[in-house]
């Protein structure tokens, strides 16, 4: 998108995230989830509940996470 000269606004970065969570493709989401933080935005409420749904069924998720979070403690 960028490479096109588009750049992806808060909507864009939710949309695709929530695509890469329903395929389960975490390293992908976690990839744009750092990428949306870095770039100065956040999840919205549904890719917020997509999070915690898999979080609950996956420890993976939350150890990328927890690594984000301990990232920008820093």
């Amino acid at each position: 998108m960028e490479k096109g000269g588009c750049l992806p606004n808060n909507w864009c970065y939710n949309i695709i995230i929530q695509g890469f969570l329903k395929h389960e493709d975490l390293p992908k989401a976690s990839e744009l989830i750092n990428e949306m933080v870095d770039k100065g935005f956040s999840a919205d409420d549904a890719t917020t509940e997509l999070v915690v749904h898999l979080s609950r069924n996956n420890d993976l998720i939350l150890r990328l996470l927890k690594v984000r979070n301990e990232r920008s403690a820093n």
